[in-house]
C-alpha cells in the first residue's frame, strides 16, 4: 500500500509541475470523419504555449490559436490512412519550458458514402421496364435504397436489376432517388429524372444522353449539364459545344437555327450562337435580359441599356451575317419577351404605349393602336395578338395589314395561338364560357374544333389545317373536315410539327406521333374490318397498333407494329407477318 501511494503522489506532482491542461473539444469519440478532420482543443497552461499539434499515425498538423473561443483549431488530412477502423487522434500541447501534455480520442476515417449511377440515364422513360444499376462506395458496407413514387427497395452495396412500374406516372418527370447509408448512419444520395409514358401512338425516333430541348431542320438539340450537342438525324453527325457560355434558362436550352443553335441568354450573361461550328457572342455581359426568339435566319433579343427612362433595348440579329440592329428601347420590364420574328425578317413587338409596332427592312413603325395589346405573333404578313379592355377581358384579334378582325374572346391570362400562311389556330370562349380550340382559314372562315364541357388549349397547327389541342390532360388532334377529334392519349412532353409530321419531345427522347395509325377495337381476324377502328383493314404501308387479340390467317405486311398488353398477334401456321420498320 505504501509503495502504490508513493507512485500516485509522484505522478500527481509531475502533472502539477507541467502546468498544462488539455482537452479535445472536437471530434467526439468514435466520430466518423471524411478526408479532412476538423480539430478543436482547449488548452490551459501556467507558461506560454509554444505549439499545439494534432496527429493520427504519421499525419501531423499544427493547430493555431483562435481568439473567439480561446481554442486551438486546425484541419488534419487523413488521406491515405486506413478507412473504417478505429484510429487514435493525439493532440499535444508544449509550453515555453518544453513541458508537454496530450489528450487522445478515438476517431473513424469514414468519408460519407458516394453513389455512382450507371442506369437509368437521366430523363429515361420507365415504360415498359426500368433498368437499375448503381454502386455505393464508402469505408465499409452500405445500404443502397431506391425510391420512386410508391417504389422503395433496399440493396446491399450495389443494384443491378430491372423493375416494372405499374402505371405509376405523373404528368411531369419525377426524380428516382438512390440513397446510400453506411454503418455510422452517414448518408448521401443521387437522383435521375424519369417519367412513365406508355402511349401506343409514340414511335421512338431518337434517344440520347441528356435532355432534348428542340427538334428542327431534322436535327436534335440535347443538353447534358453544361455540354450541348446537336445531332443530325440525316447524316448521323453531331456538333458539341461546352463551357460556361452555355446557360440553362427556365427549362429552355436554346433554339436550333439553319446554321446551328442560338442559346442563352439569361440575366447577367452574354448571348451565344453556334454557327457552322464557330462560336459568336452578342450583347453586353451582365446586360442580357430575355431569351432569344428565332425564325429561319433571324432572331430577336433584349439587352439592358443603363438608361433609367428606357432601360431595355430590343435587338434584331441576322444569323447569316452575325450583325445586330437596335429596333426599339423599352421602358416596361413586363414587355420583355412580347416580341416575335418571322422567317422573312419582320419583327412585331409591344411598344411603350402598350400598342404594337413592326420592324421591317431597317424601319420601325407603330401599326396597331387599341386597348392594352400583348403577345403579338406574325407570319411576316398577318399579326395575331391579344387586346385587353378596361374590364380586363381578353380578345384575340387578327391584323391583316389594313384592318383588325376579332377572332374571339379569350378568358386565359396567357393565351396561345399559332399561324402559318393559310391558317390561324387559337383559343376562344364558347357560349358557356369554356375555352375551345378554333381555326380560321385564309378565306376568313372560322370553325370551332373542340367541343368539350371544360377548357381546351391549342398546342400546334399543321400546314394542312389540322389542330393539336389539349383537354383535361389528354391530347387530341382535330383533323380538317372531321368533327370527331382523335384521342392521342395523355398530354405529355412538347409537341412540334415538322415536315408534315407531328413529334413529341420528352426527356431524352424524340417520338413521332403515329396519328395515321390503324388501331384495333375488337378481338378478331386481321382481315375483318370490324377488328379495326373506322372499319378499315390496314394497308401494307400502315402503322399498326394492336390492343386486342388479333389472328392472322393470311400473309400480311405493315410499316410498324406496336402490341399493347393485353393485346396479342397470333400468326397461324403457314402464314407470315412482315414488319418493315
Amino acid at each position: 500500500m505504501k509503495q502504490l501511494f508513493a507512485g500516485l503522489l509522484l505522478l500527481s506532482c509531475n502533472l502539477s509541475y507541467a502546468g498544462i491542461s488539455i482537452s479535445i473539444i472536437t471530434p467526439e469519440a468514435n466520430q466518423p470523419s471524411d478526408s479532412t478532420l476538423s480539430v478543436q482543443a482547449s488548452v490551459q497552461s501556467t507558461y506560454e504555449i509554444t505549439s499545439v499539434t494534432a496527429s493520427v499515425i504519421d499525419h501531423q498538423q499544427a493547430l493555431s490559436f483562435e481568439s473567439i473561443d480561446n481554442w486551438f483549431v486546425g484541419s488534419l488530412s487523413l488521406a491515405g490512412l486506413p478507412k473504417g477502423v478505429p484510429l487514435q487522434l493525439i493532440v499535444t500541447a508544449k509550453d515555453y519550458l518544453n513541458n508537454q501534455q496530450s489528450d487522445t480520442v478515438t476517431i473513424i476515417y469514414a468519408p460519407p458514402p458516394t453513389v455512382v449511377i450507371d442506369l437509368p440515364l437521366d430523363w429515361t422513360n420507365a415504360y415498359p421496364s426500368l433498368p437499375l444499376k448503381a454502386t455505393c462506395y464508402g469505408a465499409g458496407p452500405c445500404i443502397l435504397n431506391i425510391s420512386y413514387l410508391s417504389l422503395s427497395q433496399n440493396f446491399t452495396n450495389s443494384i443491378d436489376t430491372v423493375v416494372t412500374i405499374q402505371n405509376n406516372y405523373t404528368t411531369e418527370p419525377t426524380p428516382i432517388t438512390f440513397t446510400a447509408t453506411d454503418q455510422w448512419g452517414q448518408s448521401s444520395y443521387a437522383t435521375r429524372q424519369i417519367f412513365f409514358n406508355n402511349n401506343p401512338y409514340l414511335k421512338e425516333i431518337y434517344s440520347g444522353v441528356g435532355k432534348i430541348f428542340d427538334f428542327n431542320y431534322n436535327k436534335v438539340l440535347i443538353v447534358n449539364d453544361d455540354t450541348g450537342k446537336i445531332a443530325d438525324l440525316t447524316t448521323h453527325g453531331s456538333s458539341i459545344f461546352t463551357g460556361t457560355h452555355y446557360y440553362y434558362q427556365n427549362g429552355t436550352g436554346g433554339e436550333l437555327t439553319p446554321y446551328g443553335v442560338i442559346y442563352g441568354p439569361s440575366i447577367y450573361t452574354k448571348g451565344f450562337e453556334l454557327n457552322n461550328d464557330s462560336i459568336y457572342t452578342f450583347g453586353s455581359a451582365s446586360n442580357i435580359w430575355s431569351p432569344v426568339s428565332t425564325s429561319g435566319q433571324y432572331a430577336t433579343w433584349v439587352n439592358a441599356t443603363g438608361d433609367i427612362n428606357n432601360p431595355y433595348a430590343l435587338y434584331f440579329r441576322n444569323l447569316l451575317t452575325h450583325t445586330d440592329t437596335l429596333i426599339y428601347t423599352i421602358g416596361d420590364v413586363d414587355k420583355i419577351g412580347e416580341n416575335n420574328v418571322a422567317s422573312n425578317g419582320v419583327v412585331v413587338f409591344v411598344n411603350n404605349n402598350s400598342d404594337i409596332s413592326k420592324y421591317q427592312n431597317g424601319v420601325t413603325v407603330p401599326i396597331i393602336n387599341d386597348d392594352y395589346l400583348s403577345y403579338p405573333v406574325t407570319d411576316g404578313k398577318n399579326i395575331v395578338y391579344t387586346a385587353t379592355n378596361t374590364n380586363s377581358d381578353n380578345s384575340v384579334y387578327l391584323y391583316d395589314g389594313t384592318s383588325q378582325t376579332a377572332l374571339g374572346d379569350d378568358g386565359s391570362s396567357n393565351p396561345f395561338y399559332t399561324m402559318n400562311d393559310k391558317y390561324i389556330a387559337y383559343t376562344a370562349q364558347d357560349g358557356s364560357g369554356n375555352q375551345q380550340a378554333w381555326i380560321r382559314d385564309s378565306a376568313g372562315n372560322k370553325s370551332q374544333v373542340s367541343f368539350f364541357g371544360s377548357d381546351s388549349y391549342v398546342q400546334g397547327l399543321a400546314t394542312n389545317g389540322d389542330v393539336m389541342f389539349m383537354n383535361n390532360a389528354t391530347r387530341y388532334l382535330a383533323r380538317k373536315g372531321i368533327l370527331q377529334p382523335l384521342n392521342l392519349g395523355r398530354e405529355t412532353g412538347l409537341v412540334v410539327y415538322r415536315d408534315s409530321s407531328w413529334y413529341i419531345i420528352e426527356g431524352r427522347y424524340l417520338y413521332k406521333l403515329l396519328v395515321d395509325a390503324f388501331v384495333t377495337i375488337n378481338d378478331g381476324n386481321w382481315n375483318n374490318p370490324s377488328t379495326w377502328q373506322n372499319n378499315v383493314v390496314p394497308p401494307s404501308n400502315a402503322d399498326v397498333i394492336v390492343e386486342n387479340n388479333v389472328t392472322l390467317s393470311s400473309n400480311e405486311t405493315c410499316n410498324t407494329l406496336k402490341v399493347v398488353s393485353p393485346g396479342s398477334v397470333i400468326v397461324l401456321t403457314g402464314f407470315n407477318l412482315t414488319v418493315l420498320h
